[in-house]
């Protein structure tokens, strides 16, 4: 694809004296843009193309950062930034304390950009280089080329254009499939003649047999009536619109996330990268904070600040990481629901259609905050006691940290219809051993009574 033509530098955040951010605009020179001093939190440098363009692919060489991030707008509002290549990392911490691969050149395709944002014609790109793993040297970018099939398209049509008008003195009129030549002014007029009468007369043969075959093919021939029979059940037995029906349930792939729009919260690159990469290769839209339009929050654990803000919003839903795994794995949207994160998610909000992994929390990766863990605790409890179905109604209530949580075997009951109570540990006896918080050992210990320990 041809290269977007960059008009000047806007702006920028801090430049070298040597490696200042115009050498971006030469092509085919050994010039790179590095900030001022080492150590900056982030280098930034805003370039005017020459027209508002639609950028299909982007090539970025690389100089001592670690993350590049691509953002776009138009001149008329440059406030407004939105995300086109989300901020994907160049060098590893081990390579930014050594300086080893410090020049990579990553090529990213039309299916690595933001979809919705690549659609769109833009005019102004902004550029964020971070080093947040080495702040003793500057960096900044060697190269960057912008890509666009527009102007592919628009040169194909130029050159095509181009030969049809060259071509136009020697056109040819045409009949049918056959094509006779225009008259040539140097050929004698007895040798046109008899060009144009050989012309004609290959063309009425050719009509006359395609007709006959299309009358043969359409004539009706003798057919047994069993034979007439066999035919008709075969065609009411063949199934219609078969082709529409499979090109329905058929989704692309970069069109599986085509209404999410996502936050990420608690992961630190690279994994953060790579997590935004197969969402918006999904066709997902990504956003830096949580504002109105925003359908899912990415979060690594919970009581992260942007998981206090999503709890609030009730369109909002708070899913893990494997979600996105999940579906850019099985190349098919899973269900949200199984991987969320918030307990107080309604069972009818999806229908669980696939078979993602257990939805089990790790208890050390909670938050040691008391007051919350004893509201999430009964919380559980009381939801626990609505799911118990008691047979008889004369019944003592049940206990529920004494009912079985298997599913697939019914609880062993005893001769007077009380569940029967497991003996995992019978003869064993267990050390608790570091600090617990309150209920977390409460639940320890009420499970190591409960089964006989």
């Amino acid at each position: 694809m041809p290269i977007i033509n960059i008009q000047h530098i806007v702006s920028f955040s801090s430049e070298d004296k040597i490696h200042k951010a115009e050498n971006l605009l030469r092509k085919n020179s050994q010039g790179k843009w590095r900030c001022a001093k080492s150590g900056e939190s982030q280098a930034v440098v805003v370039m005017q193309l020459i027209k508002a363009t639609r950028i299909n692919s982007i090539d970025i060489g690389n100089d001592e950062s670690a993350f590049v991030e691509v953002l776009v707008s138009r001149s008329s509002n440059d406030q407004d930034y939105q995300v086109l290549l989300v901020a994907s990392s160049f060098m590893t911490p081990s390579e930014a304390r050594s300086g080893n691969g410090s020049n990579k050149v990553r090529m990213f395709s039309e299916d690595q950009l933001s979809s919705e944002i690549a659609k769109q014609s833009w005019d102004r790109v902004k550029l964020v280089c971070t080093q947040p793993f080495n702040k003793h040297t500057t960096y900044g970018l060697s190269f960057i080329n912008l890509h666009s099939k527009e102007t592919e398209e628009k040169s194909d049509n130029t050159e095509s254009t181009s030969s049809q008008l060259h071509s136009a003195p020697s056109s040819r009129t045409s009949f049918g499939k056959f094509k006779l030549k225009a008259d040539d002014p140097v050929a004698p007029t007895s040798v046109q003649n008899v060009a144009m009468k050989v012309d004609t007369q290959i063309f009425n043969q050719a009509k006359l047999k395609s007709k006959t075959k299309v009358e043969e093919k359409t004539k009706p021939g003798k057919v047994s009536e069993p034979q007439e029979r066999k035919m008709l059940r075969e065609t009411s037995m063949k199934p219609k619109h078969q082709k529409t029906s499979r090109a329905a349930t058929d989704v692309a792939f970069n069109k599986l996330l085509g209404d999410v729009v996502f936050v990420i919260s608690g992961f630190q690159n690279p994994r953060r990268s790579d997590l935004g990469d197969k969402a918006l290769s999904m066709g997902a839209r990504y956003r830096r904070d949580w504002e109105t339009g925003c359908t899912h929050l990415i979060c690594a654990f919970a009581n992260t600040p942007k998981f206090r803000q999503v709890m609030g919003d009730p369109r909002g839903r708070i899913v893990r990481a494997d979600w996105i795994i999940d579906c850019a794995a099985q190349k098919k949207r899973l269900p949200w629901k199984p991987y969320s994160m918030d307990l107080n998610t309604s069972d009818d909000d999806d229908v669980n259609d696939g078979k993602p992994p257990e939805d089990v929390d790790d208890p050390f990766e909670a938050s040691t905050d008391e007051e919350g863990d004893v509201i999430d605790t009964d919380d559980e409890i009381e939801r626990l006691k609505q799911n118990i179905k008691i047979e008889s109604p004369g019944a003592p209530p049940v206990d529920p940290y004494d009912v079985s949580t298997d599913d697939e075997e019914p609880p062993l009951r005893s001769s007077d219809g009380i569940p029967e109570l497991p003996d995992y540990f019978s003869g064993k006896t267990f050390f608790l051993y570091g600090d617990f918080p309150p209920v977390i050992e409460r639940m320890l210990k009420r499970h190591i009574i409960t089964c006989d320990g």
